[in-house]
């Protein structure tokens, strides 16, 4: 077969939707109530995964089943679609600028080909990877003695200096990059780590911002797992180190996190992210909606959130639904952790619960989640209440995979393929900025 650049197929896939021909079809119109669109690519691969004869990376796109529809009015949201990426930057054999070049034509293909047509609302399932994924659990029970940090929590052990001692080992073991240099800040304004690639675009930078239940993590147990995506991005992260529960409570983090940002964009960057995880992507969606709407000089270009915590009311079914089986976090786990976080303030207020915010001005928003975890409905539901204000938000749902899967990178092929992608979605929102 004939290989095809990614910019070809990027062409066949946008002129198939303006067109209404060749493989894929639209019904509707783009301003309208909504559209559905199916797009069929199929052979799109020649032997061994290998799309356009130039390029160093590696993109298996067999078969991709999109459809669309916008926030308000729109019909049945879905896109499924099942794309392995493999970066030939995680083993050395592709320069930090063609994996950029290529990451950024991955993302118009594979995840963000269709953003240009609108503020959508857009859900992707996607099926765990490989074998390998299936052993995920038992994995992790491996760490603490059999007990994930999380669960020593759920089972009601009060020893928190023990139980940080725990986690920090857990979260530890995401393995630091090669190529990326790590230097701590302890500063009056913002204490934490930078993470950086050996070359980077001065204006560019992610703010990250840990998880841990707001009351276990630090930020440079963190250092490994961020270097990530520093290496897949080729953007300098900061890792916000901020006070923990219950030493500390509500607002302390989120004045922490807008002192960071008021910090980097002190140091001169103009073009900033925010990444976060469990409790550190609800604190990241809190960061996101107070700067949207306070309207600074600098607006945040995008955010990412893994498994965020956005409802510390309880709202979301899967906290108690039976059928979801966590390995890693549990409900009474999560109640104390938000008693202690809250303090004097309401479950209800939008400083502990971004899910009740005001969300109009957020930037593009992605999200992901996988379906074994407590954390499921508090994805879902902010990314309808996202949509439903305007805001342009991809949710991802990996089936089978548990709470912030991405952090055992070394073993789950499903956490480097839903970091590839994260690092696409960046680029891209960097390239608009």
């Amino acid at each position: 077969m004939v290989g095809y650049s990614r910019w070809d197929l990027l062409a066949v896939c946008l002129g198939d939707l303006a067109d209404k021909s060749g493989p894929g079809h639209v019904e509707g119109g783009v301003d309208g109530s909504g559209f559905r669109a199916a797009v069929i690519l199929e052979d799109l691969h020649r032997e061994g995964g290998v799309v356009g004869q130039d390029d160093a990376r590696l993109l298996h796109a067999k078969e991709a089943r999109l459809s669309l529809g916008f926030a308000e009015g729109a019909r049945s949201i879905h896109r499924n679609i099942s794309v392995e990426a493999a970066s030939d930057c995680r083993h050395g054999r592709e320069s930090r600028a063609d994996f950029q070049r290529n990451a950024r034509e991955d993302q118009l293909l594979a995840a963000g080909c269709l953003n240009c047509l609108g503020d959508a609302f857009v859900v992707i399932s996607i099926d765990r990877g490989t074998v390998d994924d299936l052993d995920a659990r038992q994995r992790f029970d491996e760490f603490g003695n059999g007990r994930p940090p999380h669960a020593v929590a759920s089972r009601g052990d009060d020893d928190t200096t023990d139980l940080r001692t725990t986690y920090e080992a857990f979260i530890s073991a995401s393995p630091l990059v090669d190529n990326v240099t790590v230097e701590a800040v302890d500063q009056e304004a913002a204490q934490g780590w930078w993470v950086r690639p050996e070359q980077a675009n001065s204006a560019q930078a992610i703010l990250y911002i840990h998880g841990g239940g707001y009351v276990l993590g630090s930020s440079q147990a963190y250092r490994g797992f961020v270097s990530q995506i520093v290496c897949r991005t080729g953007v300098p992260a900061f890792i916000l180190e901020y006070p923990l529960a219950p030493e500390a409570s509500l607002p302390v983090a989120p004045n922490t996190a807008l002192a960071a940002w008021d910090w980097l964009v002190a140091q001169g960057f103009t073009e900033i992210a925010i990444v976060g995880d469990s409790a550190g992507g609800g604190l990241s969606l809190v960061t996101l909606t107070q700067l949207s709407n306070w309207n600074p000089d600098v607006k945040p270009v995008a955010g990412v959130v893994f498994s965020p915590w956005v409802d510390l009311t309880f709202s979301g079914a899967s906290m108690v639904d039976h059928s979801v089986v966590d390995p890693l976090i549990g409900y009474d786990y999560l109640k104390d952790c938000a008693q202690k976080y809250i303090g004097s303030f309401s479950a209800s207020d939008p400083l502990a619960s971004p899910l009740l915010g005001d969300l109009q001005k957020l930037p593009p928003l992605l999200i992901q989640v996988g379906t074994d975890e407590r954390l499921l409905d508090d994805s879902r539901q902010f990314a309808n209440r996202a949509a439903q204000s305007g805001v342009p938000v991809q949710l991802e749902i990996w089936e089978g995979m548990h709470h912030v899967f991405q952090l055992d990178v070394e073993h789950i092929e499903s956490a480097k393929t839903a970091l590839d992608r994260a690092a696409q979605f960046l680029l891209a929102a960097f390239i608009r900025g």
